[in-house]
């Protein structure tokens, strides 16, 4: 990889909030290598405004990124990443995206502060197959 992705590795060791807008724009990069470090990096930021963005930026990917993106959203958690990973947990055509979006729904109810309210929404993930795809 390039000098800039090794610069982007660097960023994953360092929490630095006012360079998470310009990572966000590098999810659209035309080199993938630098989207995929990207995400990495968002991850490592810990930062709730990169849910959203990698949300939109997993539409139309192929499986292998949103796999990534399924399990970056999953690690960054709150409201919109359990939304979108219900949604994809019940009705994406992949069912190793639906497989990972439980997984990931499943250790976001097992963290500290997780509210009580999404258990039952998990147990209906598991007995019913989607009708169609939603993505």
């Amino acid at each position: 990889m390039s000098d800039f992705g090794a610069f982007l590795r660097s960023l994953r060791e360092r929490r630095t909030p006012e360079l998470v807008p310009r990572v966000i724009e590098l999810l659209h990069d035309q080199d993938p290598e630098v989207a995929l470090e990207a995400v990495g990096v968002l991850v490592a930021q810990h930062d709730q405004r990169a849910v959203l963005p990698l949300i939109q930026v997993a539409q139309g990917k192929d499986l292998l990124f949103l796999s990534q993106i399924v399990t970056a959203v999953g690690q960054l958690g709150g409201r919109q990443a359990r939304g979108y990973l219900f949604t994809l947990a019940a009705g994406h055509s992949s069912e190793q995206i639906r497989r990972l979006a439980r997984e990931a729904l499943e250790r976001l109810q097992k963290q500290p502060g997780s509210r009580r309210g999404d258990v039952g929404a998990l147990s209906l993930i598991h007995i019913s197959e989607p009708t169609r795809p939603l993505y």
